[in-house]
Protein backbone atom coordinates (compact mmCIF):
# COMPACT_ATOMS: atom_id res chain seq x y z
CA UNK A 1 0.00 0.00 0.00
CA UNK A 2 1.03 3.36 -0.63
CA UNK A 3 1.90 5.86 1.71
CA UNK A 4 0.02 9.92 2.04
CA UNK A 5 1.63 12.56 -0.29
CA UNK A 6 4.16 14.74 1.04
CA UNK A 7 2.80 17.45 -0.09
CA UNK A 8 -0.48 16.71 1.79
CA UNK A 9 1.49 16.10 4.92
CA UNK A 10 3.23 19.30 4.51
CA UNK A 11 0.41 21.34 3.62
CA UNK A 12 -1.70 19.87 6.36
CA UNK A 13 1.21 20.74 8.84
CA UNK A 14 2.09 24.00 7.52
CA UNK A 15 -1.82 25.11 7.72
CA UNK A 16 -1.69 24.57 11.48
CA UNK A 17 0.95 25.97 12.50
CA UNK A 18 0.40 28.53 10.60
CA UNK A 19 -2.38 29.55 12.55
CA UNK A 20 -1.98 27.64 15.82
CA UNK A 21 1.59 28.39 16.36
CA UNK A 22 2.47 27.86 20.31
CA UNK A 23 -1.06 26.69 20.90
CA UNK A 24 -0.25 23.71 18.77
CA UNK A 25 0.97 20.75 20.80
CA UNK A 26 1.17 18.66 17.57
CA UNK A 27 -0.38 16.44 15.02
CA UNK A 28 -1.34 12.69 15.14
CA UNK A 29 -2.22 10.31 11.90
CA UNK A 30 -4.25 7.66 12.84
CA UNK A 31 -6.60 5.47 10.54
CA UNK A 32 -5.85 4.08 7.12
CA UNK A 33 -2.08 5.36 7.30
CA UNK A 34 -1.08 4.38 10.63
CA UNK A 35 -2.45 0.96 9.94
CA UNK A 36 -0.35 0.92 6.46
CA UNK A 37 -3.42 0.13 4.38
CA UNK A 38 -4.05 3.15 3.11
CA UNK A 39 -4.16 3.84 -0.94
CA UNK A 40 -5.39 6.83 -2.14
CA UNK A 41 -7.82 5.91 -4.67
CA UNK A 42 -9.90 4.78 -1.82
CA UNK A 43 -8.48 6.25 1.69
CA UNK A 44 -9.19 9.44 3.28
CA UNK A 45 -6.78 10.52 5.57
CA UNK A 46 -7.70 10.70 9.04
CA UNK A 47 -5.44 12.92 11.44
CA UNK A 48 -5.80 14.70 15.41
CA UNK A 49 -4.88 18.22 15.91
CA UNK A 50 -3.85 18.57 19.08
CA UNK A 51 -4.13 22.05 21.22
CA UNK A 52 -3.36 23.80 24.76
CA UNK A 53 -6.05 26.35 24.48
CA UNK A 54 -8.98 26.38 22.34
CA UNK A 55 -8.50 28.26 18.85
CA UNK A 56 -10.43 31.58 18.44
CA UNK A 57 -13.57 31.34 16.02
CA UNK A 58 -11.19 33.20 13.55
CA UNK A 59 -8.35 30.50 13.60
CA UNK A 60 -10.98 27.94 13.38
CA UNK A 61 -12.37 29.73 10.05
CA UNK A 62 -8.84 29.63 8.99
CA UNK A 63 -8.16 25.90 9.35
CA UNK A 64 -11.09 24.90 7.77
CA UNK A 65 -10.40 27.10 4.53
CA UNK A 66 -7.04 25.41 4.63
CA UNK A 67 -7.89 21.81 5.13
CA UNK A 68 -10.36 22.72 2.26
CA UNK A 69 -7.81 24.08 0.05
CA UNK A 70 -5.50 20.83 1.10
CA UNK A 71 -8.48 18.65 -0.63
CA UNK A 72 -6.83 19.22 -3.46
CA UNK A 73 -4.04 17.02 -2.79
CA UNK A 74 -6.40 14.45 -0.83
CA UNK A 75 -7.13 10.86 -1.08
CA UNK A 76 -10.11 9.81 -2.77
CA UNK A 77 -12.44 10.36 0.60
CA UNK A 78 -11.20 13.27 1.23
CA UNK A 79 -9.35 14.62 4.55
CA UNK A 80 -11.38 13.55 8.62
CA UNK A 81 -9.67 15.77 11.29
CA UNK A 82 -10.62 16.64 14.70
CA UNK A 83 -9.04 19.04 16.73
CA UNK A 84 -8.83 18.20 20.24
CA UNK A 85 -7.19 19.89 23.43
CA UNK A 86 -4.43 18.29 25.47
CA UNK A 87 -6.35 18.24 28.85
CA UNK A 88 -9.18 15.98 26.54
CA UNK A 89 -6.59 13.46 25.24
CA UNK A 90 -4.32 13.10 28.54
CA UNK A 91 -8.06 13.16 30.67
CA UNK A 92 -10.55 10.78 28.17
CA UNK A 93 -13.69 10.56 28.58
CA UNK A 94 -16.42 9.01 26.46
CA UNK A 95 -17.68 10.52 23.88
CA UNK A 96 -14.74 12.31 24.11
CA UNK A 97 -14.96 16.83 23.43
CA UNK A 98 -14.21 17.83 20.10
CA UNK A 99 -13.04 21.50 19.41
CA UNK A 100 -13.58 21.59 15.95
CA UNK A 101 -14.03 18.61 12.92
CA UNK A 102 -13.92 18.46 9.19
CA UNK A 103 -14.60 15.07 6.97
CA UNK A 104 -15.38 14.96 3.55
CA UNK A 105 -19.04 14.92 4.60
CA UNK A 106 -19.52 18.42 5.72
CA UNK A 107 -17.61 19.89 2.18
CA UNK A 108 -20.86 21.52 1.10
CA UNK A 109 -21.68 23.01 4.27
CA UNK A 110 -17.76 24.21 5.63
CA UNK A 111 -17.84 25.58 2.09
CA UNK A 112 -21.07 27.55 2.12
CA UNK A 113 -20.62 29.04 5.25
CA UNK A 114 -17.22 28.90 6.80
CA UNK A 115 -18.09 30.79 9.90
CA UNK A 116 -21.38 29.30 10.39
CA UNK A 117 -19.90 25.73 10.66
CA UNK A 118 -16.96 26.69 13.02
CA UNK A 119 -19.69 28.24 15.25
CA UNK A 120 -21.35 24.89 15.30
CA UNK A 121 -19.16 22.27 14.62
CA UNK A 122 -17.81 21.09 18.24
CA UNK A 123 -19.32 18.83 20.85
CA UNK A 124 -18.80 15.29 21.50
CA UNK A 125 -17.95 12.22 19.23
CA UNK A 126 -18.72 9.23 20.22
CA UNK A 127 -16.05 7.99 17.20
CA UNK A 128 -12.97 9.25 19.40
CA UNK A 129 -13.19 6.55 21.63
CA UNK A 130 -12.32 4.58 18.49
CA UNK A 131 -9.79 6.95 16.55
CA UNK A 132 -7.59 7.78 20.13
CA UNK A 133 -7.69 3.60 20.67
CA UNK A 134 -5.69 3.23 17.09
CA UNK A 135 -3.72 6.06 17.60
CA UNK A 136 -2.64 4.44 20.96
CA UNK A 137 -2.04 1.06 18.99
CA UNK A 138 -0.70 2.27 15.49
CA UNK A 139 -0.96 6.06 15.30
CA UNK A 140 2.18 8.43 15.05
CA UNK A 141 3.03 12.07 14.73
CA UNK A 142 3.74 14.49 12.04
CA UNK A 143 4.75 16.93 14.43
CA UNK A 144 4.65 17.21 18.60
CA UNK A 145 5.45 14.78 20.91
CA UNK A 146 5.25 11.02 20.91
CA UNK A 147 1.65 9.60 20.79
CA UNK A 148 1.91 7.99 24.61
CA UNK A 149 3.10 11.75 26.00
CA UNK A 150 -0.51 13.21 24.51
CA UNK A 151 -2.86 10.24 24.71
CA UNK A 152 -3.89 8.33 27.37
CA UNK A 153 -5.94 4.61 27.09
CA UNK A 154 -9.01 4.10 26.21
CA UNK A 155 -10.84 2.12 28.65
CA UNK A 156 -12.18 -0.99 26.97
CA UNK A 157 -15.47 -0.08 27.58
CA UNK A 158 -15.39 2.92 25.67
CA UNK A 159 -13.75 1.53 22.83
CA UNK A 160 -16.09 -1.20 22.54
CA UNK A 161 -19.16 1.35 22.63
CA UNK A 162 -17.62 3.30 20.27
CA UNK A 163 -16.86 0.70 17.65
CA UNK A 164 -20.03 -0.95 18.25
CA UNK A 165 -22.05 3.07 17.73
CA UNK A 166 -20.49 2.31 13.95
CA UNK A 167 -22.03 -0.91 13.25
CA UNK A 168 -25.27 -1.24 15.36
CA UNK A 169 -27.34 -0.58 12.07
CA UNK A 170 -24.97 -2.32 10.19
CA UNK A 171 -27.85 -5.11 9.25
CA UNK A 172 -29.85 -2.13 7.53
CA UNK A 173 -27.02 -0.33 5.46
CA UNK A 174 -24.66 -2.86 4.74
CA UNK A 175 -26.49 -2.98 0.68
CA UNK A 176 -25.48 0.90 0.59
CA UNK A 177 -21.58 0.56 1.83
CA UNK A 178 -20.83 -3.63 1.62
CA UNK A 179 -17.32 -3.45 1.10
CA UNK A 180 -17.12 -0.88 4.71
CA UNK A 181 -20.06 -2.83 6.96
CA UNK A 182 -18.31 -6.20 5.94
CA UNK A 183 -14.80 -5.32 6.81
CA UNK A 184 -16.22 -3.02 10.14
CA UNK A 185 -18.04 -6.05 11.63
CA UNK A 186 -15.29 -8.88 11.06
CA UNK A 187 -13.04 -6.03 12.67
CA UNK A 188 -15.36 -5.55 15.24
CA UNK A 189 -16.06 -9.23 15.86
CA UNK A 190 -12.09 -9.71 15.78
CA UNK A 191 -11.30 -7.18 18.16
CA UNK A 192 -14.18 -9.14 21.09
CA UNK A 193 -12.68 -12.58 20.16
CA UNK A 194 -9.07 -11.27 20.40
CA UNK A 195 -8.44 -8.14 22.12
CA UNK A 196 -6.65 -7.21 18.83
CA UNK A 197 -7.37 -3.47 17.66
CA UNK A 198 -7.71 -4.10 14.09
CA UNK A 199 -7.83 -2.20 10.90
CA UNK A 200 -10.80 -2.59 7.72
CA UNK A 201 -8.33 -5.36 6.48
CA UNK A 202 -6.67 -6.56 9.43
CA UNK A 203 -10.46 -7.88 10.11
CA UNK A 204 -11.19 -9.14 6.85
CA UNK A 205 -8.47 -11.41 7.04
CA UNK A 206 -9.09 -12.62 10.64
CA UNK A 207 -12.70 -13.29 9.65
CA UNK A 208 -11.44 -15.79 6.20
CA UNK A 209 -10.35 -18.42 8.36
CA UNK A 210 -12.68 -17.27 11.70
CA UNK A 211 -15.80 -17.06 10.07
CA UNK A 212 -18.45 -20.32 8.73
CA UNK A 213 -17.62 -21.35 5.37
CA UNK A 214 -20.75 -20.16 3.93
CA UNK A 215 -19.90 -16.00 4.96
CA UNK A 216 -16.01 -16.49 3.40
CA UNK A 217 -16.56 -15.73 -0.55
CA UNK A 218 -18.18 -12.04 1.00
CA UNK A 219 -15.34 -11.39 3.24
CA UNK A 220 -13.16 -12.23 0.36
CA UNK A 221 -14.56 -10.09 -2.45
CA UNK A 222 -14.63 -7.22 0.43
CA UNK A 223 -10.86 -7.88 1.18
CA UNK A 224 -10.29 -7.92 -3.01
CA UNK A 225 -12.38 -5.10 -3.48
CA UNK A 226 -10.73 -2.77 -0.25
CA UNK A 227 -7.47 -3.75 -1.68
CA UNK A 228 -8.15 -2.66 -5.24
CA UNK A 229 -8.74 -5.61 -7.33
CA UNK A 230 -11.96 -6.56 -9.28
CA UNK A 231 -12.99 -10.13 -8.32
CA UNK A 232 -16.15 -11.81 -9.48
CA UNK A 233 -19.45 -10.23 -7.05
CA UNK A 234 -21.21 -13.69 -5.07
CA UNK A 235 -24.53 -14.07 -6.25
CA UNK A 236 -25.38 -12.99 -2.67
CA UNK A 237 -23.83 -9.77 -1.84
CA UNK A 238 -24.59 -7.84 0.11
CA UNK A 239 -25.98 -9.67 2.10
CA UNK A 240 -27.79 -9.10 5.14
CA UNK A 241 -27.91 -12.44 5.97
CA UNK A 242 -23.95 -11.85 7.10
CA UNK A 243 -24.77 -9.01 8.70
CA UNK A 244 -26.93 -10.47 10.74
CA UNK A 245 -25.19 -13.48 11.25
CA UNK A 246 -21.93 -11.22 12.85
CA UNK A 247 -24.44 -8.78 15.02
CA UNK A 248 -25.38 -12.13 16.76
CA UNK A 249 -21.78 -13.18 17.27
CA UNK A 250 -20.81 -9.52 18.39
CA UNK A 251 -24.18 -9.63 20.70
CA UNK A 252 -22.85 -13.23 22.50
CA UNK A 253 -19.42 -11.84 23.13
CA UNK A 254 -20.47 -8.52 24.84
CA UNK A 255 -24.21 -9.77 25.89
CA UNK A 256 -25.09 -6.52 24.78
CA UNK A 257 -29.36 -7.40 24.35
CA UNK A 258 -29.98 -3.13 22.55
CA UNK A 259 -27.46 -4.35 19.40
CA UNK A 260 -29.74 -7.24 18.51
CA UNK A 261 -32.97 -7.97 20.02
CA UNK A 262 -33.37 -11.91 20.59
CA UNK A 263 -36.54 -11.87 18.55
CA UNK A 264 -34.46 -10.06 15.93
CA UNK A 265 -34.80 -11.55 12.20
CA UNK A 266 -32.58 -14.66 12.95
Amino acid sequence: MASPDEKLLRAVTESFTEVLKESLVGIYVHGSAAFGCYDPARSDLDYIAVVSSEPTLEQKVSIIKKTLAAEDLAPAKGLEMHVLSLSACKSFVHPCPFLLHYSAAYRSAATADTEGFCREMHGFDPDLGAHITVMNAVGYPLLGPAVKDVFSPVPREDYINSILFDVENAEEEISRDPVYFTLNLCRVLGYLRTGRVMSKADGGRWAQNALPEEFRPQVRYALKTYSGLSPETPDDFPSKAFARYVLREINKQEQIPYLLAEDSRL
